[in-house]
């Protein structure tokens, strides 16, 4: 903003399937978006930042007073995750940790957006594993403990059509990398 004040920016909240059908109708310019995309035909995405994944569990859960948890910890109890189609590149990287554990995740709810799962799992509806930048989250009612594994972190990825950028939407491109 004190670079470009005149630049108004659009913040929308969305899912990566609909980041994704409003960058191909040409309604936003630019998407934050954890990759890989089903289809990335027509799009760039660039790496700007990372994050890891952790375990958020209800702060009753039996669990919860552990200093470290394995994800394996985790078989058989209630996932509570984001549909598959809304975000299948995230939740593809959850299952894939979840079998190479040993387990495929018993989902019981789905949410939408990372907010609604974890208001999930803090009413007690069952774990889940998600970005480590979420822990500030209804931190009294959730209890986040970090997935050290190979495959546990994911990349944030700025994503625009494949085309000529406008000046507004390059300069912000810049000043984020």
């Amino acid at each position: 903003r004190r670079g470009f004040p005149e630049v108004r920016l659009d913040l929308r909240d969305a899912t990566t399937a609909a980041k994704v059908t409003a960058l191909r109708k040409g309604a936003s310019d630019l998407a934050v978006l954890l990759p890989p995309l089903p289809d990335e035909a027509g799009l760039s995405m660039t790496a700007f930042d990372h994050d890891h994944f952790a375990i958020a569990l209800p702060a009753a859960h039996p669990l919860a007073d552990r200093p470290a948890i394995g994800l394996d910890d985790l078989a058989g109890e209630p996932f509570v995750m984001w549909p598959a189609a809304e975000g299948s590149g995230f939740h593809r990287q959850v299952f894939q940790l979840c079998v190479t554990a040993g387990f495929v995740p018993r989902v019981v709810q789905e949410a939408h957006q990372m907010h609604g799962v974890l208001a999930l799992v803090a009413v007690e509806v069952g774990i889940s594993v998600v970005p480590a930048s979420m822990a500030g989250f209804r931190a009294g009612e959730i209890v986040y403990r970090p997935l050290d594994l190979p495959g546990a972190q994911i990349n944030l990825c700025l994503c625009h059509r494949d085309e000529p950028l406008p000046a507004t939407v390059r300069n912000f491109v810049t000043a984020a990398l």
